[in-house]
């Protein structure tokens, strides 16, 4: 069988990596050897992405291919999921609607449909949208710096297809430098500054970057501090991978020194999809909030309708169990064939579980359980009904407006059962 486009886009992207670890270990060769011998003269640097200045943002043929194959899945999937919502109906609440002081409508990086992603200004939009949390993502730069940023590697396949454009629901891209620069690099390996000046976000149809200030972690907690009591919750999401796990205290310490500086009254929610990194902050920060990020694998999935709970394979209450979380997280699969059974299935199984620590305190489960990022409005509803403790989303005004929809269904059903 022929491999699929996408397979070949991987290897290709693979292939690219090796050709540019071969380039960097030339240069490094390069500069060690003796000073009469010629240097080959370094790529020069693109404009800075700061205010005032324009990167040149464009796209590759492979860029281009990624997202026309994209869009055509999204369109089936779309078309499967709107002929589903015909026939199916919603589900019996499994533990009842948090109050709205409880009740977590996250701005996932803000509202990224209307704003650049993960800037302050994103994170207005969703608290003027209706969001009481926002979620936003981190990475440790080479001088110990906690910023605001989503891709820790620009040549992982996940950032590829987000440069590509593949997140059909959200407003801007984000840019790298091209194949080859010696600016396309982990951000782990880039101080502040060059991060600053050599990446950016553009809007989703543009080939020019759009002026943005990327925020560092303090200057995210001051802002939260200037939100109030409006602000309940920031969910920071670590993008630290494993062979960095050591960057966790790090981004520890800033944080506690920007919460003592500024004091907000919100609560800091300490999230990550990786074990190795979990166990750094079970170590380091007892006493915070955290969770670990339940991700679905695209493809083929186990179906998990018959299993335990206690043991499904995508349980977000076992995880969160076994390594003593106080919250549990999952996230709604993309590209898995039946993924959102399976999904609301998980979902359902494991309120059940929490419901039943409500009765039984002695039984193990976490106080809460967060779903993501759900951007269709009928899967939306589904999670609402079940119970769900908060539900991150690129369109906060449409989940607020959902959320009380359904207030006050259960308000209408409490009155009709007495």
């Amino acid at each position: 069988m022929r491999p699929s486009r996408l397979v070949r886009l991987a290897k290709y992207r693979r292939a690219a990596g090796h050709v540019r670890r071969r380039a960097r270990r030339a240069e490094r060769a390069a500069a060690r050897s003796p000073a009469g011998d010629a240097r080959p003269a370094p790529p020069r640097a693109p404009p800075s992405a700061g205010p005032g200045r324009a990167l040149a943002a464009g796209r590759s043929f492979g860029s281009h291919l990624v997202t026309a194959l994209l869009t055509v899945i999204e369109a089936f999937r779309s078309g499967l999921h709107w002929v589903r919502g015909l026939f199916s109906r919603m589900p019996a609440p499994v533990l009842p609607l948090a109050p709205p002081d409880e009740f977590l409508v996250v701005g996932h990086r803000g509202a990224p449909a209307s704003a650049p992603e993960n800037t302050l200004a994103s994170f207005d939009r969703a608290l003027a949208e209706g969001a009481n949390a926002i979620e936003t993502d981190f990475c440790v730069t080479k001088d110990d710096q906690v910023v605001v940023w989503h891709d820790w590697d620009p040549d992982e396949l996940v950032a590829f297809a987000r440069a590509a454009g593949a997140e059909f629901d959200v407003a801007y891209r984000p840019v790298s430098p091209p194949e080859g620069h010696p600016m396309r690099r982990p951000v782990r390996e880039l101080t502040l500054a060059e991060l600053r000046t050599h990446y950016g976000l553009a809007r989703m149809k543009g080939d020019l970057t759009t002026p943005v200030h990327l925020p560092v972690l303090d200057e995210v907690v001051a802002w939260a501090a200037a939100q109030g009591d409006r602000l309940k919750c920031v969910l920071v999401d670590i993008k630290i991978p494993a062979a960095h796990k050591a960057c966790a205290k790090t981004l520890l310490d800033a944080l506690d020194a920007a919460v003592a500086r500024h004091r907000p009254t919100c609560r800091f929610l300490l999230m990550t999809p990786v074990l190795e990194v979990l166990q750094t902050l079970r170590e380091l920060a007892r006493g915070r909030s955290r969770t670990f990020d339940v991700e679905i694998k695209p493809g083929l999935a186990p179906d998990a309708d018959d299993v335990d709970p206690r043991f499904a394979p995508y349980s977000a209450v076992r995880h969160a169990v076994r390594q003593g979380n106080d919250h549990a997280s999952i996230g709604r699969p993309r590209f898995t064939l039946g993924g959102w059974p399976l999904y609301k299935n998980t979902v359902r199984r494991d309120l059940g579980e929490i419901a039943l620590k409500a009765r039984h305190p002695q039984h193990p489960a976490p106080d809460r359980l967060l779903c993501w990022t759900l951007n269709r409005p009928r899967e939306r509803r589904w999670l609402l009904r079940l119970g769900v403790h908060g539900i991150l989303t690129d369109f906060p005004a449409d989940l607020r407006r959902e959320y009380e929809a359904e207030r006050a269904r259960a308000a209408a059903r409490a009155a009709a059962s007495r």
